[in-house]
């Protein structure tokens, strides 16, 4: 049962990404960020986008959907707090990550949620599942 309830919420997760309407990339929907170290970047939208996602899902089902994330986040926190690792947020369109050997542009697409993890591990940067990092 708990596997299944795993299940749903990633499909949800993933379900609710919504495309990103069309922006020119200026200073307002971009950011840099320099990683020097282990950390998760966790990608949220934006007050617009969330408020898409309640109209394409019912507000009812994007507020039970959202708290499940949420209480997951939470446990994910805790983790990276424990670890000393940093969690970095953004709501941008458009996120370079520098680190000391590279550049690495992310840009905000379909698959994205209410938020979308990035793990940097020193070497290279992941999209991760919440459940890859919390069982991490």
């Amino acid at each position: 049962m708990k596997k299944l309830i795993y299940s749903l919420l990633i499909l949800f997760i993933y379900s609710c990404g919504e495309r990103t309407e069309e922006h020119s990339v200026n200073n307002q929907n971009f950011e840099s960020i320099t990683l020097d170290r282990a950390s998760v970047l966790v990608v949220q939208l934006d007050s617009v986008e969330i408020e898409k996602m309640k109209q394409k899902y019912g507000e009812e089902n994007f507020y039970i959907s959202a708290d499940d994330i949420m209480w997951y986040n939470s446990i994910m926190l805790e983790k990276m707090d424990s670890l000393n690792i940093p969690v970095l947020y953004s709501e941008k369109d458009k996120i370079e990550i520098i680190t000391n050997d590279f550049k690495r542009t992310i840009v905000k697409d379909s698959t994205f949620s209410i938020y979308t993890y990035f793990y940097y591990n020193g070497n290279e940067v992941e999209r991760k599942d919440i459940f890859d990092l919390i069982e991490e």
